[in-house]
């Protein structure tokens, strides 16, 4: 009896964890706060975000190809990344792009406290505001939610864009 019950436990484990890991991914839902994964429009548009920057390579590679073409994007950055490369948020600030916060390190985020989940949305901010960018956009790293990271998310009044 008590081997049935240990392997119904484990396959109830693996179930709950499976559902969780889908949930997570999930473009278009979230169990806390907002996100917008598409805008309803009737003109033919398209959105452009780019990920994990900025990196020198990044910006002056990516800089000359929007301007050509008339372009704005919205650069999802990293923190750790904005120190480690001084300048280059403000370029493609003064470049007329938007720029979203994409934590602080990038790090996975699940199974992590609070305070983790804070310090990585509240850093990145902080940097990107000083670097003159007033966005309260977020992406999440890896694409991955559940709970604690959006709760912090909406704490800081950012709604996460897929």
């Amino acid at each position: 009896m008590r081997v049935k019950l240990v392997a119904g436990l484990v396959i109830a484990a693996v179930v709950i964890a499976a559902v969780l890991f889908q949930i997570s991914k999930a473009r278009c839902f979230q169990l806390v706060g907002d996100v917008t994964c598409r805008v309803e429009t009737d003109r033919k548009i398209v959105a452009l975000s780019f990920d994990d920057g900025p990196t020198p390579e990044g910006v002056d590679a990516v800089l000359p190809v929007l301007d050509r073409f008339g372009a704005k994007a919205t650069f999802f950055l990293i923190g750790d990344r904005i120190e480690k490369f001084p300048g280059q948020a403000e370029r493609l600030l003064e470049a007329g792009h938007e720029l979203g916060n994409h934590t602080y390190s990038h790090k996975r985020n699940l199974m992590k406290s609070r305070e983790f989940y804070r310090n990585e949305v509240r850093r990145a901010d902080d940097l990107l505001l000083a670097a003159g960018a007033q966005t309260k956009l977020f992406r999440p790293p890896f694409g991955k939610r559940l709970i604690g990271l959006p709760l912090e998310v909406e704490a800081a009044g950012y709604r996460t864009v897929t």
